[in-house]
Formats: C-alpha cells, sequence, structure tokens
C-alpha cells in the first residue's frame, strides 16, 4: 500500500510505494477518470485533474522522480518511487476521485485504494501542522469541495497558482481553507473567477476547457 511525507517545505506532500503499488494507483486513477475525454464541462475538467496526478504516479514508478531506501526488516532494505504533489493539487484530486467513484464501477479493493490514500493524506497534513489541519482535513471526502462545475480546471490552477506565491510558511497552510472556500458556488470569488474564464475564452476564441495557466510560481518543496 501507499506511504507518504509531507514536503521540506510543507508545499506538499510525497507519496511513496513500490512499482507494483504505483502501477495500481495509476490504473485506478485512469479508471476514475472516465476515459480521458477533455470536454468543455465539469467531466472534463475533472479529467484533466485526474490526468495530472496520474502523470505524476507514471513518472514515479518510472524511475523519473524521487526514490529512497526503506528497511523492510533487519538489515533488508528496497528501494521505493515516489513524486510531490502539492496540497491544494491533493485535494482537488481526492475530491475529482471520490466525486468520479460514486458514478463509477468500483471494488473493494478499489475503494480500499481509496481509503488508503486520503489517509495518507490526513496523516501528513498532521504530520506538517496539527492545528492547520484539523481545517484542512474537512475537505477530504466526497462532495465537500465543489468539483461539478464547468470552471473546476481553472480553478484548480488559480487557486494553486495563489497558493504558491504566499510566503512559504504554516501561515500559508492555515490558509489553505481560505482558497478552497473559493470554490463555492454562491461566493464572490466563484463569480469573479467564472465571470474571468469566460471572458478569456471569448477574447481568445476558444472553448473554457482548452485555458491553461502556462506560467507557475517556482515550486520550494
Amino acid at each position: 500500500m501507499l506511504s507518504a511525507t509531507c514536503t521540506k517545505r510543507g508545499t506538499g506532500i510525497s507519496i511513496w510505494g513500490d512499482e507494483d503499488d504505483l502501477r495500481f494507483l495509476y490504473q485506478l486513477v485512469h479508471q476514475l477518470s472516465g476515459g480521458s475525454h477533455w470536454t468543455d464541462d465539469a467531466k472534463g475538467g475533472r479529467c484533466k485533474i485526474l490526468d495530472s496526478f496520474a502523470f505524476e504516479v507514471r513518472h514515479a514508478y518510472q524511475e523519473s522522480r524521487l526514490n529512497r531506501q526503506v528497511e523492510i526488516t533487519t538489515g533488508v532494505h528496497t528501494t521505493e518511487q515516489g513524486f510531490n504533489f502539492s496540497w491544494i493539487d491533493m485535494l482537488f484530486t481526492l475530491a475529482c476521485l471520490r466525486f468520479n467513484a460514486a458514478y463509477a464501477p468500483t471494488d473493494q479493493t478499489d475503494q480500499e485504494w481509496l481509503d488508503n490514500l486520503e489517509q495518507c493524506v490526513r496523516g501528513t497534513l498532521y504530520e506538517f501542522d496539527a492545528k492547520g489541519a484539523k481545517d484542512i482535513e474537512k475537505f477530504i471526502g466526497p462532495h465537500v469541495l465543489n468539483v461539478n462545475h464547468d470552471w473546476v480546471w481553472q480553478f484548480n490552477q488559480q487557486i494553486e497558482i495563489d497558493y504558491l506565491e504566499m510566503n512559504v510558511n504554516k501561515t500559508r497552510f492555515r490558509n489553505i481553507p481560505y482558497l478552497l472556500n473559493q470554490t463555492d458556488r454562491w461566493g464572490p470569488t466563484h463569480s469573479w473567477l467564472k465571470g474571468k474564464i469566460q471572458r478569456t475564452a471569448s477574447e481568445l476564441g476558444c472553448d473554457v476547457y482548452e485555458i491553461e495557466y502556462l506560467e507557475y510560481p517556482n515550486i520550494k518543496w
């Protein structure tokens, strides 16, 4: 099964597993992504979020991200692969996985892996800062974070950029609930982001789902 640690500066989570663990996770994410149909609706937005996560998982088991030695018994070690993922992206990913899992056939093993991934995230939140984790963990679970609207992919990107532009400290970590609450469809930020995205699509003559944020701040993990 998977394990996790927080990154050095608390920007996100490092997820670890052996090759079989990560391959199974990759397959499960693709199973729940809806067949990689990038469309101009909520389903397409969730698909992009899940494909971004799957991209990192795949590179991890291909040994192009992180590696560490783990002692499995006295004097016996094995190598695990892993990857870094920011808290914002991780919480959006969990929300998309649970949302899609509610409408897709899954078995007991699939559900156990989703539970394992969520438990890894919860434990690592508390590992970094128990005070902030109490409010952040509330966003883990089905239908807590709003990922069922046409702009979810762009919201994820915009909130991620806002997060990365904050000073690297525990105050930033504790501001995560404030950032995620911007997805509330009745809130003023939701309306502002929606309007910004629609205007940009109109100006560029493209569909909403084709809009990408190309420049991200340098990530200090």
